[in-house]
């Protein structure tokens, strides 16, 4: 067969994080991140498809791993060996399978990250080849594409910075509603406990709910502090205390489940199925309840991680209960794509190791998905029109034309047409003519009989124009905007009815 996807070269290089926030265990001053890059063979829109993935944040840069063994096991592999036969394209499960060749059972942290970075690299370069986005393409592999519009995401911060007090911590808290997010995660274990309790008390202020508020010791209590600490915030109510122990001390953890009342989330530290399974067995913790944080790179991928999320199944847990560790659009599309329980976002930190894509929109402390592509308004005449009245250049050239108005509905007044110009600058027009219609189909009509220019949005004048039935004009004033997003509440089970609805909304690729 002919091979559709090669893998032509893999690069890694290490990325310092340079960063003075620390945690209860270590600061990010001499942290680093492994970025990976997967050149494949495939053209898309005159560019080739390269698939990019970095190691999370947390653990150090792994290249050499990766350049000892796992770049030159998938360089020497037969391509056609690492082909979906189906579809022609590169296939990661088979290219985990390449990378464990002749790896001894146990041994993971650093080659589970490894592995795991490259994995979600060749899973971009995929979903690219397909021209989708990656959570559409998860989707489809796991769960008969199915994918929500909305996610929910809490904000992970709240960290230790030198100079940053209450008010400072306040204030973070306070940018993050005013963007959207309505959930925050602030550290604990890295301060005095009366000082951590004032931290939260300050946080509680801001957030209200305590619902609203999770805290984090990322594993840095020893065991006497770490009962101390879910003694004193047992009455509170959080929504979850996450990493109060090492996640290997299952019998801790064991003990925790049994007297702590509220959820405990843990799971970020551990590197396979086989680990997510012994916390299972041993650890304690509640199905229904208790939350598990899988960090996906650093735990040997996407494929991988799958295989987890059924041991969880098996074990009578709901996806809801998972949120992938690290706030960015791979752990964002992965939530999506498996349809898990949430996201964790890092606004304004980590540079660009953090954040998601730009039509993902947040609101109520869910972050949407589009249901339908970017949009734009164009303008166009019948081409009678334009031979007679000439074609205008600028936006300001239509006072000089006749135009075919539209009267909203909402409040009564015409339609400002908008333009930008190349800088951005927005540019409103006020046209005249002789029609004027309180709808956009007459609009378009009446364009195309030439009783004038009109502004109406391409996909609806889409056909008229390839036809030949209008032209347009004025193209590099008509910037796209984002379409449609469908906001309602994700958490609940929609009916038959309304999944109906979602499904004629949806766009469909």
């Amino acid at each position: 067969m002919e091979c559709l996807v090669k893998i032509l070269d893999i690069r890694e290089t290490s990325v310092a994080l340079n960063s003075n926030m620390r945690n209860a265990v270590f600061d990010f001053s001499e942290m680093t991140t492994s970025v990976v890059a997967v050149q494949t063979d495939v053209v898309v829109e005159g560019q080739p498809v390269v698939g990019y993935a970095f190691n999370s944040t947390g653990r150090y840069a792994c290249g050499e791993v990766m350049r000892k063994r796992m770049i030159p096991r998938l360089l020497q592999a037969d391509p056609e060996s690492l082909l979906d036969p189906t579809s022609g394209l590169l296939d990661p499960e088979l290219a985990l399978a390449c990378m464990m060749q002749r790896e001894k059972p146990g041994g993971h942290t650093e080659r589970s990250v490894a592995v795991g970075t490259i994995e979600v690299a060749i899973w971009d370069a995929v979903a690219k080849a397909q021209r989708l986005p990656l959570h559409v393409v998860l989707a489809r592999r796991y769960r008969q594409g199915v994918v929500p519009e909305r996610v929910p995401c809490y904000v992970g911060g709240g960290w230790y910075a030198p100079g940053k007090g209450l008010p400072e911590l306040q204030d973070e808290i306070k940018s993050r509603l005013d963007e959207g997010y309505t959930t925050m995660k602030i550290k604990v274990g890295g301060a005095p406990l009366l000082e951590d309790l004032q931290r939260i008390d300050a946080a509680l202020q801001v957030l209200g709910s305590p619902q609203r508020l999770a805290v984090d010791a990322n594993a840095g209590f020893t065991p006497q502090r770490c009962r101390e600490y879910a003694r004193e915030l047992a009455p509170i109510g959080l929504r979850w205390l996450e990493e109060p122990t090492d996640p290997l001390d299952y019998a801790l953890l064991a003990e925790l489940a049994q007297s702590y009342p509220g959820a405990l989330a843990t799971g970020e530290n551990l590197f396979s199925t086989q680990d997510v399974r012994n916390l299972l067995q041993f650890g304690g913790l509640r199905a229904g309840q208790d939350i598990l944080q899988v960090d996906i790179p650093q735990s040997y991928g996407i494929v991988q991680f799958s295989r987890t999320l059924q041991v969880l199944k098996e074990s009578g847990w709901s996806p809801a209960q998972v949120f992938p560790h690290a706030g960015n659009l791979m752990t964002l599309s992965a939530v999506a794509g498996f349809g898990l329980g949430g996201c964790e976002a890092y606004p304004g930190v980590f540079g660009i190791f953090a954040g998601f894509a730009d039509d993902a929109q947040v609101s109520d402390g869910m972050i949407s998905f589009p249901i339908g592509p970017d949009e734009r308004m164009i303008c166009v005449g019948a081409p009678a029109y334009f031979d007679q009245a000439g074609v205008p250049q600028t936006p300001h050239d239509l006072a000089d034309h006749r135009c075919v108005n539209l009267r909203l509905s909402t409040h009564g007044a015409l339609y400002a047409w908008e333009f930008q110009d190349q800088d951005g600058h927005e540019i409103r027009v006020k046209v005249r003519g002789q029609t004027c219609f309180n709808t956009i189909n007459p609009v378009m009509r009446a364009a195309k009989d030439g009783h004038g220019l009109a502004l109406v949005p391409e996909r609806l004048a889409a056909e008229l124009v390839a036809t030949g039935a209008l032209r347009t004009c004025l193209e590099d004033y008509s910037p796209y905007f984002p379409g449609f997003h469908l906001y309602y509440p994700s958490r609940q089970r929609p009916s038959s009815a309304f999944q109906v609805v979602l499904d004629a909304l949806r766009e469909r690729t």
